[in-house]
């Protein structure tokens, strides 16, 4: 099942915040959640070049797990 898209939202809203651990829980949450919504998953890729290797791979994890 996937994550609700106001739920998904906020969760987008949060993980573009400056706080990296607030960043990091929300492309996790993202991932798990499963909503595939092309804007969360453009952000994701984005974030897959990030020059911040944790950032980077968060959303990498967050890319494959949509697809579990």
């Amino acid at each position: 099942m996937s994550m609700p898209h106001p739920i998904a939202n906020t969760l987008l809203f949060q993980m573009m915040t400056q706080s990296k651990d607030i960043k990091l829980a929300a492309i996790y949450a993202l991932g798990e959640g499963k909503c595939q919504a092309e804007n969360i998953a453009q952000e994701l890729h984005k974030l897959s070049q990030s020059d911040d290797i944790d950032i980077r791979i968060a959303a990498i994890k967050a890319l494959g797990r949509f697809y579990r």
